[in-house]
């Protein structure tokens, strides 16, 4: 049972982020089957960090809140649900950050390698499940045992993308892994303030969603994001703001 709510949660925090994914993928693909693997290599680094960084906007505030919500969520909240539910937004995030790197090595078609080598670690969870109940550890040790095996298909994503494109890994480190580490510590440590002076309740939920907000969004920002990134996004809102001027005047019109 608290598998399972955890597994409803993580769905609804992934719905945002998979759309990101899916508007970047056919451009990735026309990259590398137009020979220009420089730009493939960018938009799926880019799928990555935009998909992942839109995760943390909803992730942060359910770590730091997760027994309230639960509680206000479920009459009866099954045991070890709010660890289940914390380790498996934090495996979400960990394997988000691989994201474009999957559809850089379907895009190349060359997947044979790929699908062995990380499928192999994947399969690993099964005979690691075993093992820690078996040894009497408690039953979210199995997601703890997850989280690893996933971390681990990162690195091995990254080296075989690596081989395959020439992605660069220690600027995917850069750019992505440590970015992500140091948005989410400095969002978890800012939105964690309401809770050392506020009583649990919907009014620290709501202080916590604003501060997560706007501390994750200046983070982003600032140091998530480079000049170029920042030049998109700015060239998004600007085209979403200009339809929605437009369907407001067609409305007013009639």
């Amino acid at each position: 049972a608290s598998y399972a709510v955890a597994n409803q949660v993580n769905s609804q925090m992934q719905s945002f982020s998979v759309m990101m994914v899916r508007a970047f993928n056919p451009q990735i693909v026309k990259s590398e089957g137009g020979g220009d693997r420089e730009r493939m290599i960018r938009l799926a680094t880019q799928s990555s960090k935009f998909s992942v960084f839109l995760l943390l906007f909803m992730v942060i505030p359910m770590l730091i809140e997760m027994p309230f919500i639960l509680k206000f969520w479920l009459s009866n909240v099954p045991q070890y649900t709010a660890a289940f539910c914390t380790i498996v937004l934090m495996t979400s995030v960990v394997s988000q950050m691989s994201t474009g790197l999957k559809t850089a090595v379907q895009a190349t078609g060359k997947i044979k390698l790929y699908q062995s080598v990380v499928g192999s670690t994947v399969l690993l969870t099964l005979p690691l499940s075993y093992f820690l109940l078996r040894s009497g550890y408690p039953a979210y040790s199995v997601l703890i045992g997850g989280l690893c095996l996933e971390a681990i298909s990162l690195v091995i994503r990254l080296r075989i993308v690596h081989t395959l494109t020439g992605l660069s890994i220690s600027a995917f480190f850069k750019n992505i892994i440590l970015k992500v580490a140091v948005i989410t510590a400095v969002g978890i440590g800012v939105s964690f303030l309401p809770g050392l002076f506020m009583p649990e309740g919907f009014i620290r939920l709501g202080v916590v969603l604003a501060l997560s907000f706007c501390s994750t969004s200046l983070l982003i920002w600032n140091y998530g994001f480079v000049q170029a990134e920042r030049d998109m996004v700015a060239g998004i809102a600007k085209g979403l703001t200009k339809k929605l001027s437009g369907i407001q005047v067609k409305f007013a019109g009639k």
